[in-house]
């Protein structure tokens, strides 16, 4: 499956004229673009071309990329500058101009080499095949089809959009290339910067998606709804570590307790608890479902992620761009996500994979925590707040565990059960007998634990079809 951020930039919104073949896609591109510029900005990796009026760097996102640029973004993305400035490796080209010492370097260490013997072309637009030839062979990758280079990105993890390449592709291609393995190793050039010196080990990932929560590090409780409620705090803040102050001697009660309920915080998926007994202190290490440790690593609260919960990642981002545009309601976006997930996916049982977004997201295989944590990480990246429930369904005379999500759009908390829209069935079937419905109307044949973490749905959405 591709892990493209299928999007190009919009004309509307950039005040220039795009060719014909980059219009009609989100224009969340651009969006997306900012932050991977941003990011890279803050790690020292990427500069602009000058200053906008309210001192904020400009990108200048929007201006085709040549080739001398390019290999300057990516010398600097590799932490090289100062070395490219002092070293000399000996090119040939006769072009090379202001980018000479990058261009050197690019060639010395066989990034990029030149359009003839003598010719870099550095003034020269850069296509997109070659940036992302370019990119590859900073990661280390040789065996590179520099005409096509497509299925190698994707095996390796890029992210990046069809089309022309602007400086806002290069943003968002360097961007992802911080999380992809560098050939040869287990560590991702982020983790391999970071050991040279070249950026700041405790730089956070990634910015601006949301709705971004303050982490909650410490509680003190004094009773067993005390636990479930400020623990509540604690899984919405996404903190991956948490001290618990209880009553000296009541450690082991309140694990027992707090382990007993673990289930019903569905967007948990492992607990650890360590303590001194008499010490009233409990340490509890958090490792959350795949959807909301993505969440997690976007917002810099972990620094690292495996492999399956980054291309799942990926592949939300992109799906998120092909699906949603700046004009669409929240509404609209949450309809859209509940249709493609009704759409990918069928209702299977494959093991592990299919109880999480993994299974939703990359195989289209999955049972309903997959649909849940899937739609979970869709509307985070729209910016939509959405919470993962768990309790009972009940069908034709039996019941089972299961899961669903509660979106807030419109002032108002609804109920969304995208498994029991996609019934299972051989034809595609696409219906809404579960979308954004009210706990009322819910509850015939669902049932839910009271938690304090899971708003009231007090009626149905009035406005659709």
């Amino acid at each position: 499956m591709k892990r493209k951020f299928a999007a190009v930039l919009a004309a509307a919104m950039l005040f220039i004229t795009i060719p014909a073949q980059a219009r009609g896609v989100p224009g969340d591109f651009l969006s997306y673009a900012k932050q991977s510029a941003e990011r890279l900005y803050n790690l020292g990796l990427f500069f602009g071309t000058g200053q906008n009026p309210d001192g904020s760097p400009n990108f200048d996102l929007t201006s085709p990329a040549t080739r001398g640029e390019a290999v300057t973004m990516l010398v600097r993305m590799l932490g090289a500058e100062d070395e490219a400035k002092i070293s000399y490796y000996g090119h040939p080209f006769t072009d090379v101009g202001w980018a000479e010492d990058y261009i050197d370097y690019a060639y010395g260490n066989h990034i990029a080499y030149g359009i003839s013997d003598t010719e870099f072309g550095t003034q020269y637009e850069v296509t997109l095949p070659q940036f992302l030839t370019f990119t590859l062979r900073a990661l280390g990758y040789t065996d590179i089809d520099w005409q096509n280079p497509y299925p190698l990105a994707d095996e390796v993890g890029l992210i990046y959009a069809d089309g022309d390449c602007y400086r806002a592709d290069m943003a968002i291609i360097c961007s992802s290339a911080l999380e992809c393995r560098v050939c040869g190793s287990n560590k991702t050039l982020f983790e391999t910067l970071s050991e040279k010196g070249a950026i700041g080990s405790s730089a956070a990932p990634a910015e601006g998606f949301g709705p971004v929560t303050e982490p909650v590090t410490s509680i003190s409780i004094s009773s067993g709804d005390e636990l479930m409620e400020k623990f509540a705090e604690v899984v919405n803040g996404r903190a991956p570590q948490v001290t618990i102050n209880v009553p000296a001697g009541t450690e082991s009660f309140y694990i027992d307790e707090l382990n007993s309920e673990i289930n019903r915080f569905c967007d948990l998926y492992r607990l650890g608890s360590t303590w001194i007994p008499g010490s009233g202190v409990i340490t509890v290490n958090i490792t959350y479902d795949t959807a909301v440790t993505a969440m997690a690593y976007l917002e810099g609260k972990i620094s690292d992620i495996d492999d399956n919960t980054r291309l799942t990642l990926n592949e939300a981002i992109r799906v998120h761009s092909r699906l949603v545009s700046d004009s669409m309601t929240p509404y609209d976006k949450v309809k859209a996500f509940h249709d493609y997930l009704v759409n990918f996916n069928t209702y299977q049982e494959t093991g592990s994979r299919s109880h999480s977004a993994v299974g939703a997201l990359l195989d289209g295989l999955s049972v309903c925590e997959g649909y849940t944590e899937a739609l979970d990480l869709l509307c985070y990246l729209s910016n939509i707040d959405c919470v993962q429930v768990s309790g009972t369904g009940f069908s034709n005379g039996t019941s089972e565990s299961h899961s669903w999500n509660k979106v807030y759009i419109d002032d108002a908390w609804y109920n969304v059960d995208v498994t029991w829209d996609d019934p299972v069935s051989f034809m595609p079937v696409l219906r809404y007998d579960y979308f954004l419905i009210s706990d009322s109307e819910l509850s015939k044949d669902h049932q839910w634990y009271l938690y304090p973490h899971w708003p009231v749905s007090e009626s149905s959405y009035s406005n659709y079809f």
